[in-house]
């Protein structure tokens, strides 16, 4: 097959020279309609068939301004079921790391949600508006139908029709995340977890939010002064 290519340009972009590529080359020829994708089983049969990760021989390294560039350790850039781009799941990239408190996994979900997923489930990690130290678990109903145009025009966290609840009102010292990617919190293990990926807050609920916290701040304060609201 072809293994040279020129460079071109076409919409205002030029593409790169490339000579003894070792990879392979898709050319458009037709294309048609399908009326059906298959059933869900078949589709996760195909999913998990398919390959997300690039070969070793295609990662190339090109540091740019990397004093200024802040990137967690061992970032992997995987599909997730919605087939877009998401974080691979590791240790390091996903634990608290620095000393900039807002680098804290915690305190990011101050105003993010946590999506993470299984092979086969997506699961929602969200702050609680009624306490300070409160978290909620659910699991995303039809994740792979709930891309990032789904998630632009929806509110985070996801209204309760597109989630089910698993636990709520978690501390968060009761997230144990393993090295075998999996996490442990009270009796449930969920193993396996491939990917994540934040969403910010955006919902009236998420003012709603910012009131409650301010005023759990406020009590905190006057309480140590010995005052009460």
């Amino acid at each position: 097959g072809r293994n040279s290519y020129q460079s071109t340009v076409r919409n205002g972009i030029r593409s790169r020279k490339s000579g003894a590529f070792e990879g392979c080359s898709i050319k458009l020829e037709n294309y048609s309609t399908l009326d059906t994708l298959g059933t869900h089983e078949e589709l996760l049969r195909m999913a998990k068939a398919m390959s997300t990760t690039a070969p070793q021989s295609f990662r190339k390294s090109t540091p740019v301004n990397a004093s200024r560039v802040i990137v967690p350790p061992e970032t992997e850039i995987v599909f997730n079921l919605s087939s877009e781009p998401a974080y691979k799941f590791s240790l390091p990239a996903f634990a608290d790391y620095g000393c900039d408190p807002s680098q804290r996994t915690c305190n990011i979900l101050y105003e993010n949600c946590l999506y993470f997923e299984t092979r086969e489930r997506r699961y929602e990690l969200a702050k609680e508006t009624e306490r300070e130290d409160a978290y909620r678990l659910s699991e995303v109903v039809d994740p792979f139908e709930k891309d990032c145009d789904y998630m632009g025009s929806n509110p985070v966290p996801l209204r309760k029709e597109h989630v089910v609840p698993v636990l709520d009102g978690v501390s968060w010292k009761s997230f144990l995340w393993a090295e075998n990617c999996s996490l442990h919190v009270k009796d449930l293990i969920i193993q396996d977890i491939h990917n994540f990926k934040y969403f910010p807050f955006k919902s009236t609920c998420y003012f709603h939010w910012i009131i409650a916290h301010i005023i759990n701040i406020l009590t905190r304060g006057f309480g140590v002064l010995g005052l009460s609201l």
